[in-house]
């Protein structure tokens, strides 16, 4: 009566496990210690049904006890709380004084199933202890990482925003400049029946050839943006440095006469 109890006690908590996760999952560590409790005491109480101290079942306490210490991962409290409670009731008889007909046997018992309990306790706590820990790494590194993807996501806004300024700014440089550079060319062409003389010209030139460098040099910068945002390809290849350097020589040229 005893076993078919346990068994179908067993049956129905692997059928509520197996229909209803949520259920046992909410109740893991009661459900798995009360499962375990009527296990270690239907065998002590097979004990004292069948020869008391002297029945070799005690040993299906051992298994539950090395079963559970295997299984389970609960902290200190718990675990002691279950193992005085599995040990208890199978030493409940001393404790009342209840006379013992082999008193060496059943010493070797208690004294069997208290080393297998002290060190199913002290493998159980190694393992939780083990466990805690590495869950609180993974906490940390799940924090780090959330961390890090707000870094991340900061970092990108901050480039985007300073892509945008950067090109505002660019642009805003480059509209006042052709404004300065229209009616320059408008000068230099004569298209208005202005006539300069060759000194004035000479400045006239120099300067409007400074501002389509200075116009060059903007685009390069908004060609610098594109670049960045990976819709330019930079076209490396071999350049003529004489015409460059005559060139920059030519617009020093004043300053350095001055």
């Amino acid at each position: 009566k005893v076993r078919a109890f346990i068994a179908a006690s067993c049956l129905g908590v692997h059928l509520v496990a197996r229909y209803r996760p949520s259920w046992i999952e909410r109740i893991l560590t009661p459900v798995s210690m009360w499962m375990a409790f009527m296990v270690a005491w239907s065998v002590t109480a097979m004990v004292f049904l069948h020869d008391g101290y002297a029945s070799p079942y005690y040993a299906g306490i051992c298994l539950v006890v090395i079963t559970v210490g295997f299984l389970s991962v609960w902290p200190t409290t718990t675990a002691v709380f279950f193992y005085a409670l599995t040990y208890l009731p199978y030493a409940l008889p001393l404790f009342l004084g209840t006379p013992v007909e082999n008193p060496r046997l059943a010493a070797t018992h208690h004294v069997f199933l208290l080393s297998t309990i002290i060190i199913s306790f002290v493998a159980q706590q190694f393992r939780f202890r083990l466990e805690t820990a590495k869950f609180l790494d993974s906490i940390r590194l799940a924090e780090a990482s959330r961390s890090l993807e707000d870094a991340l996501g900061r970092l990108t806004e901050m480039d985007r925003l300073k892509n945008e300024f950067f090109n505002n700014v660019t642009h805003e440089l480059r509209t006042p400049l052709t404004m300065i550079l229209s009616p320059l060319d408008v000068m230099l062409h004569e298209e208005e029946g202005v006539a300069l003389p060759r000194s004035t010209r000479a400045s006239l030139q120099l300067i409007w050839r400074n501002g389509i460098k200075l116009l060059k040099l903007i685009n390069d910068l908004l060609d610098l943006s594109k670049i960045e945002e990976r819709y330019l390809r930079l076209r490396v290849e071999n350049t003529d440095l004489t015409p460059l350097l005559i060139e920059i020589t030519e617009h020093a040229a004043p300053l350095a006469a001055r």
